[in-house]
């Protein structure tokens, strides 16, 4: 039988499928994974090249200063409502992209540093940037002997196989005081439960977390004052879809809720 990554629980098959890959149920945390996808091989200089991410990321790096991307974009608000900066003010952000949190950050006097996986991503969003960017993993930046005061993830979790294992080394790269954030898709929203878009689905997203399955992660990963939130669409973004098209405003606005925020300290 197969045991939950997360808390070790026999999960179950509740009969549900995302794109090709059967999705297990865990009874205790909630959270929901493609244990079959797991072992797919993926390319993310491929998935940053689809024209969903052409047009999500790379685009508002050429049309947005740091506030503007801030106020327009959702994903990044809890994040400055939540993290209050120390004395240091260093910030790692990984699974970066093409930095388009980093110049947000950078924005409001954080001392920014960008990591991705990707060299596809990390060469483009160089020309754009004012502060560092690295293609690197977790284990690179390990043995390079950084520390940060707080370390970010946006929509990173749900991507990898062994979301435990990565807050243990995220842990590595944080002063002992530091502070880890992250968001992730909400599976108790519909459009995530039944999403539209190729790249929501395994074996790119191989982990569904719910409010509890986050919370639950953290805290078996040694966080502690754990809190968690809702992330809901940004009123900016659908503004210029009412302009645009008042029935996309309309289906923007009925979406909500569809990601998830959490913040730990160790």
């Amino acid at each position: 039988m197969q045991e939950c990554p997360i808390c070790s629980t026999p999960a179950r098959d509740e009969g549900l499928s995302l794109g090709d890959y059967r999705i297990l149920a865990c009874p205790k945390c909630s959270v929901r994974f493609a244990p079959d996808a797991f072992a797919s091989p993926l390319d993310y200089d491929d998935v940053y090249a689809t024209p969903e991410y052409e047009s999500s990321q790379l685009s508002s790096l050429a049309n947005m200063g740091g506030e503007t991307i801030i106020r327009t974009f959702g994903t990044y608000q809890p994040f400055f409502e939540v993290v209050t900066p120390g004395n240091d003010r260093t910030l790692l952000d990984l699974g970066c992209g093409v930095g388009r949190f980093c110049h947000a950050a950078s924005a409001r006097g954080w001392k920014v540093m960008g990591a991705d996986i990707s060299k596809r991503a990390i060469e483009a969003a160089k020309p754009h940037a004012s502060f560092t960017l690295q293609n690197s993993s977790v284990d690179e930046l390990l043995l390079s002997g950084y520390s940060f005061e707080v370390v970010t993830a946006f929509e990173v979790l749900e991507h990898l196989t062994d979301p435990v294992t990565f807050l243990a080394k995220v842990q590595g790269l944080l002063h002992a005081s530091g502070q880890f954030f992250c968001t992730v898709p909400n599976w108790d929203c519909k459009v995530v439960r039944h999403p539209l878009r190729t790249d929501w689905v395994p074996p790119i997203h191989l982990f569904f977390f719910t409010r509890m399955a986050l919370e639950t992660l953290l805290l078996r990963s040694g966080f502690r004052d754990v809190t968690t939130g809702f992330i809901g669409t940004s009123s900016l973004s659908a503004i210029r879809e009412w302009r645009k098209n008042p029935k996309a405003y309309i289906k923007d606005m009925a979406r909500g809720r569809e990601g998830l925020w959490t913040h730990g300290r160790l």
